[in-house]
């Protein structure tokens, strides 16, 4: 049986109170991510966001007002994966998902994936890199770029 494994690398306060800073967080998962391979899970679906939770909290409308911290951190995509697949053997990696709006658009996004695929092809590695696009799920991701999300 094939089991994949969602990750989402949320800055939110722990049990202390306390809100992990970004270099704990990226090592957090690199430790579970390695985890996950030596259990021999076959995807590794990383999470992105774009856009501070914080700072979307200013807006008249929050969408997520009583969330405390980052929902998740805004991460390169590309750059992740590569350190996702140097760090690991066997698990592929996937993006859960590519905002193409808060990315650049849809041309800036194939270039960095074609990009990606092609130094993945230099280390000689065999694993795949999935990838996920979205036009943007929260409306004050999208705003910021003209588009008025519809139901």
């Amino acid at each position: 049986m094939k089991h994949d494994i969602f990750f989402s690398i949320s800055q939110t306060p722990g049990v202390d109170g306390k809100t992990p800073s970004e270099k704990t967080m990226f090592a957090n998962y690199f430790q579970q991510l390695k985890h996950a391979d030596s259990l021999g899970f076959e995807v590794g679906w990383i999470a992105q966001a774009h856009l501070s939770t914080e700072t979307q909290k200013m807006n008249s409308s929050p969408v997520v007002p009583h969330w405390q911290g980052e929902v998740g951190l805004c991460t390169d995509f590309p750059q992740l994966a590569m350190e996702s697949f140097r760090q690991t053997e066997n698990i592929d990696i996937g993006s859960a998902v590519v905002s193409i709006l808060a990315s650049g658009g849809p041309i800036a996004q194939a270039e960095r994936i074609a990009n990606t695929v092609q130094f993945l092809s230099m280390l000689d590695e065999k694993r795949k890199l999935h990838v996920g696009f979205s036009a943007g799920r929260f409306e004050f991701m999208a705003r910021p770029y003209g588009i008025t999300p519809r139901n």
